[in-house]
């Protein structure tokens, strides 16, 4: 059995139009490189990120 454990689904670098396109893309190559499960970590919200930056 193979696991992603961590994985996100996004739209960067033009790869998908939405994020339901993101997620279908995330299915077919986890099929092709055989992976069972996957556990999909959220993107930070822009909140989150700009008080990161100021840490």
């Amino acid at each position: 059995m193979r696991i992603d454990s961590h994985t996100h689904v996004s739209i960067y670098e033009n790869n998908a139009k939405n994020l339901q396109e993101a997620f279908k893309l995330l299915l077919s190559d986890t099929k092709e490189n055989r992976v069972d499960y996957a556990i999909v970590i959220p993107n930070p919200l822009p909140a989150v990120r700009q008080a990161l930056k100021k840490t």
